[in-house]
Parts: structure tokens; C-alpha cells; sequence
């Protein structure tokens, strides 16, 4: 697995940029009611969210685990902060499969290598159908890294077309990318926003956006609580 390669040091001693999507759970909903058994709905409901989290914990972390972390699980993604059970669900599997493996990824490489990590977190709205159904999903980011509106990567019939904005967005983005390629280190002149180093200690990242701005801490408490109680497959 790679990221045993990263964590036993053996992985290329480069520069790293990482990065999510801010809803990359959502894509994953519609798949539940063919996956978790007693569940053939959508939206989902509040009696659903244990089974959900059973049937993708327990095979990790044993049923007692989850069992007896789950009350703590739901009090960092308490329904009352969510618009709906669908949400809360998709930000739960975001950071779980997502976000917070990425930092253990970062973690790892950084204890092993002295090369900067750049992180990031794609939260660009668009006013594509898609967007609007899914919001920032899992790969979304992939259309403005190539500048290429054209079909879902799963050949779903979307079809976009880029707005001015998205276009600019765009170019941000290719800007970025272009420029780590060739320096090893995301920012040049023509950046839109200084895009900060990640660290173990202030955990900085870009959130990619317009305008982008650097932040830190993504999702940080949920974070620790996953790193430390429920563990990863």
C-alpha cells in the first residue's frame, strides 16, 4: 500500500501536494442503499446513521469499538450542525476515508523527509448541475486542474461549460500546479494567494477557492478522534 511505503520512509524524497474536496463524501450516497443492508431510501433518515457507520467501521475497528465510540462520533458531527441526515452522513465518510487519511499521509512523510508537503482543499462552487446535486465532489477538482469542462470522469451525461469565473478558476489552479511542477513549490508571481507549507504543528493548507485563502486545522478535532479511536482499514 503507499502509504505504508510513505510511513516505513520508502517513498520518493520530494516535494508533496495533497488535497481534498469539501463534500468528498457526497458522490458515495447514493450507493448506500445497495451496500448497507436494511437501508432502500433516499434521503436517508436518522435511524440510519448507525448501521452506515457499522457497516464501514466495524470491519476496521471491530463492532464493540464502534459501539462504544460511536455516541462521540455523533457529538462531533451533531445533526443540529447539519441541514440534513444526507449531509451529515457524506461529511462523516469525507473525513473519515478523505481528509483525515490525507493528514496521516502528511504526517508520515514528514517525519521521513525534510521536502515540503503542500495541502490543499478544493471548495470552488460552480453553477454546474452536478455541483448543485453533489456540491465540491470527490475529483471536481480535476476539471479546473486541465481546464477541461467535459464529461464526468465515470461518463455520467454531464456536460459542462465554463462560466468567466470558472475560467478564472481555472486558471488559478493551472497556475499552481504548473508551477510545483517546475519548482517543486507551488508559488510564483503570478499566485493568487501565498499558499503556505504544512506542518505537523500548524497544519496549513490552501483552501482553493476565489479568492483562496490559506488556512489551517482542516477538520482537525474530528481528526484526532478518528486517528486515535476508530483507525483507518
Amino acid at each position: 500500500m503507499p502509504y505504508d511505503s510513505i510511513a516505513a520512509g520508502d517513498a520518493n524524497k520530494i516535494p508533496f501536494m495533497m488535497g481534498t474536496t469539501s463534500n468528498e463524501g457526497s458522490m458515495f450516497l447514493p450507493m448506500i442503499p445497495s451496500i448497507v443492508k436494511g437501508i432502500n431510501h433516499l434521503p436517508l433518515k436518522s435511524e440510519d446513521v448507525d448501521p452506515i457507520i457499522h457497516h464501514v467501521l466495524d470491519p476496521v475497528v471491530g463492532e464493540d469499538a464502534v459501539t462504544e465510540n460511536l455516541p462521540e462520533l455523533l457529538d462531533i458531527y451533531n445533526i443540529n450542525d447539519y441541514s440534513s441526515v444526507d449531509e451529515q452522513v457524506s461529511h462523516i465518510l469525507r473525513d473519515y476515508i478523505f481528509v483525515c487519511s490525507t493528514r496521516r499521509a502528511a504526517r508520515e512523510f514528514r517525519k521521513n523527509s525534510d521536502e515540503p508537503v503542500f495541502m490543499y482543499q478544493f471548495n470552488y462552487m460552480t453553477k454546474w448541475a452536478d455541483f448543485k446535486l453533489l456540491g465540491c465532489y470527490h475529483t471536481s477538482e480535476v476539471y479546473f486542474v486541465f481546464d477541461n469542462a467535459g464529461p464526468f470522469i465515470n461518463d455520467a451525461p454531464f456536460v459542462h461549460h465554463f462560466s468567466k469565473d470558472d475560467k478564472v478558476m481555472s486558471s488559478y489552479i493551472q497556475n499552481y500546479w504548473t508551477t510545483f511542477a517546475k519548482h517543486g513549490d507551488p508559488n510564483g508571481e503570478d499566485s493568487q494567494c501565498v499558499w503556505p507549507k504544512w506542518s505537523d504543528e500548524g497544519e496549513d493548507y490552501l483552501e482553493l477557492n476565489m479568492p483562496s485563502v490559506g488556512k489551517s486545522k482542516l477538520q482537525a478535532d474530528a481528526c484526532d478522534f478518528h486517528d486515535q479511536f476508530l483507525g483507518y482499514a
